[in-house]
C-alpha cells in the first residue's frame, strides 16, 4: 500500500511501527514532518542504555543509519541519518548499580531524510533518476496547453488540452540527462477531489549511472538555485521523487527538512529572465550551472538562502551579502596582487627575515597576516567586478560605479568593526534598503554571466522588467555614498 503523497510544504504526521534492520522488535510511533523539522517520536527505544547514575543513562548507540518503519496502514518507510535528541529511561529506583543496562521508556529522534514507500537494506543504496517539482516552471516556460471555445454566450467553455512536447537535454560535463516533462490532471481525480484541471511541468535528472540519495539532493538545491536566480526571487522545490526504475513505474516520495520558505505564485512578468531568454543556450547555461567552481556555488548559495530567511534588521541583510560578495572575488586574477608564484618566493623572504628568539605567538601572528597580505582589498575586488559590465548595464544597477562602491564598502566596514573615522558617510535607512537591492542584482547578473548568459540578453530582459524599472525611478533619487553617523551626544 502506497502512503499519501504530500508536498515539501505541508506538515504531516505518519503513525505506524519502527524498527532497526536484522531486529525483530518494533516500537510503536510517528513520524512528524513540517519544512524545517524531521523528527521521530517513540514510546520506548530502538536500543538500550547503560546505567551511570540513578539520574543518567546513555544508549548504547546514539546514531542509527538506517530505520525501517511500517504505517498503520502497511506502508513501507525508510528513514535515514537519525540520532537521539531526548530519551527516558525505565529506570524507578535509586537502588540501581552503575553499568547495568535498562530499556528506553520514551525517545525523540532526528532524521535526515524519510523515503516513503520503499524499504532500503542500505544507506548508500542507488536510484535511476529524480523527478523535481518546482512551482510556476510551466509559467517561466511559457507554455499554455489549454485552447478554449466559449459558447452560448458564455454559458459553456470547451477545452482542449494538448501535452507540451519532453524536452530533452544531455549534460555531457556532468553525465546526466535532464529532461522537462508535463502532466495534466482532469477535474474531480483523483475521485472526489477538486473540479478543477490542473497542468504541471516537472524537472527530471537521469544520471548515467544509478545515485545515492545525497547525490539527487545536491541536484535537486543546484536547479532550484539556477532558477531561483532566473526567476529573480524566492524559490524552493514542491516536491521530490526518486525512482529505483528509470522508466519511472515506482516513484517514491522523499522528505527533508529545510529553511522555511514563503513565496506568492509567480507569473510571467514575474520573472527576471523567462525561458525564451536563454532557450538558445539552456543547455550550456546548465552545463556551466553544475560546473560552476566552489566559490560561485557558495556565492549563490548565500545569495539565495539571505533572501529565502532575510533577517528582520536591515543590517542582517546587508552583510550576508558583502560575505558574497568576499567568496566570489576571492579566485580569478583580480583576487591577487602577486602571481602565485611571486608571493611564495616574497613571502619566503619575509619569514626568513624574522629575528631568532621572537615569541611562537607573536611568529604565528605574524605568519597568519602575512597569508592575507596578498589579498586585494574589497574596494578593488568590487570594482573589478562592476568593470566586467559595460557601462550601460551598469546603469541598472547603480548610478555611479565608484560612489556605489565606496558607499558599499564603507558601510561594510563600520558595521563589521564599528569604528569610523569622523564625518565618514556610510548608508543608512533608505539608501541602505536600496543598496542591498541593487548589490543583489550586481550578484544575481554576475552568476548568470559568469554561466554563459550573454550581457546583452541580461541587460534587455532587466530593462523590460516591470518592478525593477519601478524600483529604479526610486534609487535613482536616493545617495549612493551614505550620510554622516550621528554622534550619539547629538541624538
Amino acid at each position: 500500500m502506497r502512503n499519501k503523497v504530500h508536498s515539501q510544504f505541508d506538515r504531516f504526521t505518519i503513525r505506524g511501527h519502527w524498527w532497526l534492520p536484522n531486529d525483530t522488535s518494533k516500537v510503536a510511533g510517528d513520524i512528524r514532518y513540517t519544512e524545517e523539522d524531521l523528527s521521530l517520536r517513540l514510546f520506548g527505544g530502538l536500543n538500550e542504555a547503560r546505567v551511570e547514575s540513578p539520574f543518567r543513562t546513555i544508549p548504547f548507540s546514539t546514531e542509527f543509519p538506517l530505520i525501517l518503519g511500517e504505517t498503520l496502514e502497511g506502508a513501507p518507510v525508510t528513514l535515514l541519518k537519525s540520532f537521539y535528541t531526548k530519551w527516558r529511561s525505565n529506570i524507578r529506583s535509586l537502588n540501581v548499580r552503575p553499568g547495568a543496562v535498562t530499556s528506553i521508556r520514551s525517545s525523540r529522534l532526528n532524521c535526515a531524510f524519510l523515503l516513503n514507500g520503499i524499504h532500503l537494506s542500505t544507506p548508500v543504496e542507488t536510484f535511476a533518476k529524480s523527478r523535481i517539482e518546482i512551482p510556476s516552471l510551466e509559467d517561466w516556460l511559457g507554455e499554455n496547453p489549454f485552447q478554449a471555445e466559449v459558447g452560448d454566450g458564455g454559458k459553456t467553455i470547451r477545452l482542449e488540452y494538448t501535452r507540451p512536447d519532453i524536452r530533452e537535454y544531455k549534460i555531457e560535463a556532468t553525465s546526466i540527462r535532464l529532461g522537462m516533462t508535463s502532466a495534466g490532471k482532469p477535474p474531480a481525480v483523483p475521485l472526489g477531489g477538486s473540479p478543477k484541471i490542473e497542468h504541471h511541468t516537472y524537472i527530471e535528472v537521469a544520471p548515467q549511472e544509478p545515485k545515492p540519495i545525497d547525490w539527487f539532493i545536491r541536484m535537486e538545491a543546484a536547479f532550484t538555485g539556477m532558477l531561483a536566480i532566473l526567476y529573480g526571487g524566492r524559490l524552493a522545490s514542491r516536491r521530490i521523487m526518486l525512482f529505483k526504475d528509470p522508466n519511472g513505474s515506482d516513484q517514491l516520495s522523499l522528505y527533508y527538512p529545510r529553511h522555511g520558505v514563503k513565496f506568492k505564485p509567480y507569473e510571467q512578468m514575474d520573472f527576471l529572465l523567462r525561458f525564451e531568454h536563454v532557450r538558445p543556450t539552456f543547455e550550456a547555461l546548465v552545463a556551466n550551472w553544475l560546473g560552476a567552481s566552489d566559490a560561485s556555488t557558495r556565492a549563490a548559495r548565500i545569495v539565495l538562502s539571505n533572501e529565502r530567511k532575510p533577517s528582520r534588521f536591515i543590517e542582517g541583510r546587508f552583510l550576508p551579502l558583502m560575505q558574497a560578495v568576499e567568496t566570489l572575488t576571492n579566485e580569478g586574477p583580480t583576487s591577487s596582487i602577486l602571481s602565485p608564484h611571486e608571493y611564495e618566493s616574497v613571502k619566503k623572504q619575509l619569514l626568513q627575515a624574522l629575528p631568532e628568539g621572537l615569541p611562537d605567538e607573536f611568529v604565528l601572528s605574524i605568519k597568519q597576516s602575512i597569508g592575507h597580505s596578498n589579498g586585494r582589498a574589497l574596494r578593488h575586488k568590487l570594482l573589478a567586478m562592476a568593470r566586467n559590465f559595460e557601462d550601460e548595464t551598469c546603469k541598472l544597477f547603480c548610478i555611479d560605479r565608484n560612489a556605489f562602491i565606496k558607499g558599499i564598502v564603507d558601510t561594510r566596514n563600520y558595521l563589521a568593526h564599528y569604528s569610523n573615522p569622523k564625518d565618514r558617510k556610510i548608508l543608512q535607512g533608505i539608501e541602505l534598503h536600496w543598496a542591498i537591492q541593487k548589490l543583489s542584482l550586481m550578484l544575481r547578473l554576475t552568476l548568470l554571466k559568469s554561466a554563459g548568459i550573454p550581457e546583452a540578453t541580461l541587460r534587455s530582459a532587466i530593462k523590460s522588467h516591470h518592478r525593477l524599472s519601478k524600483e529604479r525611478r526610486a534609487w535613482e533619487k536616493v545617495s549612493e555614498e551614505g550620510t554622516v553617523v550621528a554622534d550619539l551626544d547629538e541624538i
